[in-house]
């Protein structure tokens, strides 16, 4: 892997961006960049109704990420467990049609252009191993989320992923066992190797 390779991870709630992202850094010698849902002050009451603060949620987290791509040197390794385009997964789901507009105007006058990954890993699961996961986890944050909200972003996460036209591997994360299962995690670890582009290669016409 070269020292500038920057791999995002992404997949709806539950589904183990976090823990795969951190085992990926710590196994390549990369940076990680996490995000930080319980920093965001709207979450929790946006999960227990959807008549709260929306547009502020959604703002929060792109101003949020905003300044962790800004802190981040992009000539160097980078192991993220999101990538820049979760705002365009998220806000079309929970925002209104003028709070959309609004959003992508804030989005363009912020100048907000985070780096577009070398290679993408999709993690998935059926939506009873994601609530499941969910629940067991406790996140204060999360004690309000709803199945029927979750069904709705794991959907549009579907949706998304159909249309991903960049480098990306899939993982469905109810059959590997990363964090459990030394095996299940080497078995990813070679085929993120085998995957990933050399600077060479990216670079190329």
């Amino acid at each position: 892997m070269t020292a500038d390779v920057h791999i995002a991870i992404e997949g709806p709630m539950g589904a183990g961006k976090t823990s795969l992202a951190q085992h990926l850094s710590a196994s390549l010698g990369t940076r990680l960049l996490l995000e930080q849902p319980a920093e965001n002050p709207f979450l929790a009451d946006f999960y227990a109704s959807s008549s709260h603060p929306a547009l502020a949620t959604e703002l929060c987290f792109l101003l949020q990420r905003h300044a962790q791509w800004r802190s981040m040197p992009v000539t160097q390794g980078m192991v993220s467990d999101f990538c820049g385009a979760k705002g365009e997964i998220f806000a079309p789901l929970t925002l209104s049609v003028a709070e959309l507009t609004l959003y992508r105007q804030v989005v363009q006058a912020i100048d907000s252009r985070p780096p577009t990954p070398d290679l993408l890993i999709f993690l998935h699961a059926p939506l009873a191993t994601l609530w499941a996961r969910v629940r067991r986890r406790h996140a204060p944050y999360e004690a309000r989320l709803s199945y029927d909200y979750l069904q709705r972003v794991s959907a549009a996460y579907a949706q998304w992923r159909a249309q991903y036209p960049g480098l990306c591997l899939d993982f469905a994360t109810d059959q590997v066992d990363f964090v459990a299962d030394p095996g299940h995690y080497q078995q990813i670890l070679t085929r993120v190797s085998d995957a990933l582009p050399t600077r060479n290669e990216t670079s190329s016409p």
